[in-house]
This record gives structure tokens, C-alpha cells and sequence, in this order.
């Protein structure tokens, strides 16, 4: 059996795709990659956006905790301990 990291040809030149273009379309190596090209179509609902503009307000403009926000913790596992039957322990350390 071949390994794993030999089943592919990394020479090879991409396939065909109707978002690349230009040099990329050419099957030539590209170091700029665009993650979003677009605008989105749809509008922000309202809300979403007067939390989000709070949020920040309230200094919450960098990552999270590792383990995340107690409360949120909390709060997921109320959601699926009430929709889905299903418990979850919400201290990710006891585990």
C-alpha cells in the first residue's frame, strides 16, 4: 500500500475552479489567498448588530478564555440539556 503522503502529487496543478483566477487559474503557486471576496448580500439584523457595537463598548474586542465564558458554558448546556435531553457537565476541568 502506498503511504499517505505519496497518494498525492503536490506538482500537480489544481483543478479547475470558477473562483480562482489570473495566475491561480493557471495552475501557478499563489502566496496571497483572499479568505472573504465578497460583501455579503444580506444585511446584519439589527439586534445582532446593537449587541455586537455593546460588546465592544465593553471592551470585549479580543479572544475569549481558553475554556471559554462560564456563563455562556452554562447557558449551552441549559439549551441542550432542555432541547436535546442531553447533559453536559459545564466545568470543562472536571473532566
Amino acid at each position: 500500500m502506498t503511504p499517505l503522503n505519496q497518494q498525492f502529487n503536490r506538482s500537480a496543478s489544481p483543478p479547475p475552479s470558477p473562483w480562482r483566477t489570473g495566475s491561480v487559474a493557471e495552475g501557478k503557486r499563489s502566496t496571497h489567498h483572499r479568505v472573504a471576496g465578497r460583501r455579503s448580500r444580506f444585511r446584519n439584523p439589527a439586534a445582532v448588530l446593537d449587541v455586537a457595537f455593546k460588546a465592544m463598548q465593553g471592551g470585549l474586542t479580543h479572544y475569549g478564555p481558553s475554556l471559554g465564558y462560564s456563563d455562556l458554558r452554562q447557558a449551552i448546556a441549559s439549551k441542550l440539556l432542555r432541547d436535546e435531553g442531553v447533559a453536559y457537565d459545564q466545568d470543562p476541568r472536571s473532566s
